[in-house]
């Protein structure tokens, strides 16, 4: 089974239309069309990758920086805004970072290796980066960050177990698990400091999506005849999306959770959601056939391949999606004269 987390983002229809649309407030239009912006690559890079976008249209993600894609030299974090991609570096002594999340302030979250930490979490701002810390393991993980600066992700615990926190005005609190659980991990926080991620627990054979608001962690269960779930991307109401297995599809198909149902968005032989919008639209990709990747948006209760809403001729695969902002602008990855890009889909109407 496909599984996604946030160590390894770098590495992530159409049931009951009208019905879904209604109760998961998916308000927002079907754009007709798109125009699409080619980020770029970092100096002397060959492929980058968007991962998150802010309501600007700025986006963060990763690229290499020397000439091939190994996260094993040279794979740094960026930030593009008007135009240039900027090199967000590492921490002291490191060789890998990579930007997950943006937020209106430009400020950005994800990972970094440096001397001394296999990888460490950072709050990238003002043009500095500043480690997380960790919850009294050896590592930690930043996934997202909210309007207020406040940050999900993962982190080793002295106990060796990696468990979602949420950080906030300096200080990173243990979101804890599932009742009976070892593991959890935070991948989306919206403006409330509500977060989705997965964790284990008593009674769960396997992991599942949870929604953690008011201090308190809920399991989202998974889709009909599964064992596994992921939350993935989270919006302003409360609305989850993410994986989910179940009958009919072991590997996984994206959902939308809200209002207290998990929803299959469909898809083939694997589908995820990464990203969701106030509107309810939703990102992501779709495996159409063995090892042939699309990436989609779910809007007003359709999948729709985001590649048939380019102009022709336009040269770019889209791959994959993985953010979407609120004036339904777009970030993922495609492939452009044969290399992997990161890209910036504008809405044409």
């Amino acid at each position: 089974m496909r599984r996604l987390s946030c160590i390894n983002l770098a590495f992530v229809l159409s049931l009951l239309a009208v019905c879904f649309a209604s109760a998961c407030g998916d308000s927002a239009q079907t754009p007709t069309s798109y125009t699409i912006t080619d980020l770029g690559t970092l100096p002397g890079g060959t492929f980058s990758t968007g991962l998150g976008i802010n309501a600007s249209g700025q986006v963060t993600g990763y690229g290499d920086t020397t000439g091939g894609p190994s996260d094993a030299g040279g794979t740094h974090a960026f930030l593009y805004s008007n135009g240039t991609m900027t090199d967000l570096g590492t921490f002291p002594g490191g060789i890998f970072s990579q930007g997950n999340g943006i937020n209106t302030s430009g400020q950005v979250t994800g990972i970094s290796d440096g001397t001394g930490f296999v990888e460490h979490a950072f709050l990238y701002s003002s043009g500095a980066m500043i480690d997380l810390g960790t919850l009294g393991g050896i590592g930690s993980r930043g996934s997202a960050i909210n309007t207020s600066g406040q940050i999900t992700g993962s982190s080793d615990t002295s106990g060796g177990f990696g468990h979602a926190f949420l950080y906030s005005s300096g200080t990173m609190t243990d979101l804890d698990t599932l009742p009976g659980g070892d593991f959890s991990q935070g991948s989306g926080i919206n403006a409330s400091g509500q977060v989705t991620g997965v964790s284990d627990g008593t009674g769960i054979s396997d992991l599942h999506a949870f929604l953690y608001s008011g201090g308190t962690m809920a399991d989202l269960g998974t889709l009909p005849g599964g064992s596994f779930s992921q939350g993935l991307g989270i919006n302003t109401s409360g609305q989850v999306t993410g994986i989910s297995d179940g009958t009919g599809f072991p590997n996984g198909h994206a959902f939308l959770y809200s209002g207290g149902t998990m929803t299959d968005l469909g898809g083939g032989i694997f589908s995820g959601g990464f990203g969701i919008n106030a509107s309810g639209q939703v990102v992501g990709d779709n495996e159409v056939t063995a090892g042939v990747f699309r990436a989609f948006l779910y809007s007003s209760g359709t999948m729709i391949d985001l590649n048939t809403l380019l102009p022709a001729n336009s040269g770019w695969t889209l791959i994959a999606a993985y953010a979407i902002n609120d004036a339904g602008q777009i970030t993922g990855q495609g492939l452009i004269n044969n290399a992997l890009h990161a890209f910036l889909l504008t809405p044409s109407k």
